[in-house]
C-alpha cells in the first residue's frame, strides 16, 4: 500500500513539475509577443 502511494506521488510531482515548466516556457514565449504588441502600439 506504502509503495503505491510513494509511486503515485512520485508521477503527481512529475506531472505538477512538467506542468509548470510547460507554463514557464509558454510564459518565455509570450514575453516577447507583448514586447513586440508594445512597439506596434
Amino acid at each position: 500500500m506504502m509503495n503505491y502511494q510513494s509511486i503515485y506521488l512520485n508521477e503527481t510531482n512529475f506531472y505538477f513539475g512538467l506542468g509548470d515548466l510547460i507554463r514557464s516556457t509558454i510564459k518565455l514565449y509570450d514575453l516577447p509577443k507583448i514586447m513586440i504588441f508594445n512597439c506596434i502600439s
